[in-house]
C-alpha cells in the first residue's frame, strides 16, 4: 500500500497525472477494506486523488473527491481544516485563472 502512495506522490511531482491517479486508486483499493471507509487514511487518499484531478484541470472530478474526503474527515477537526484550506485555495486559483481568460 505505501508503495502505491509513495509512487503516486513521485509521479505527481513529475506531473504524470494519469499514472498518479492509477497508483492512488490501487492504494485505496488495498487499504479501504483494511481500515474501513471512515478512517482518516481513506480521507487522505480521496484528498490526494482530488489534488491530482485539480492539477490536471479536471475540476469537477477534483471537487467530487474533495467532497468524499470531507465526508470522511468531517468529524476530525484537524483533517477538516486541512481540507477546507486546500479547497478554498484551489477555488481562489481557479477563479483567478478564469478571470485571466476573460
Amino acid at each position: 500500500m505505501m508503495y502505491h502512495v509513495n509512487l503516486g506522490e513521485s509521479l505527481w511531482n513529475l506531473e504524470e497525472y494519469k499514472e498518479t491517479i492509477e497508483s492512488h486508486e490501487k492504494a485505496l483499493n488495498i487499504i479501504e477494506p483494511m481500515y474501513g471507509e471512515t478512517n482518516p487514511v481513506i480521507g487522505s487518499m480521496f484528498f490526494y486523488i482530488g489534488r491530482v484531478y485539480y492539477d490536471s484541470r479536471e475540476y469537477q472530478k477534483s471537487f467530487g473527491y474533495y467532497i468524499k474526503a470531507f465526508e470522511v474527515w468531517k468529524y476530525q477537526p484537524t483533517f477538516f481544516l486541512v481540507l477546507a484550506y486546500s479547497i478554498l485555495s484551489h477555488v481562489e486559483r481557479y477563479r483567478k485563472k478564469r478571470g485571466a481568460q476573460n
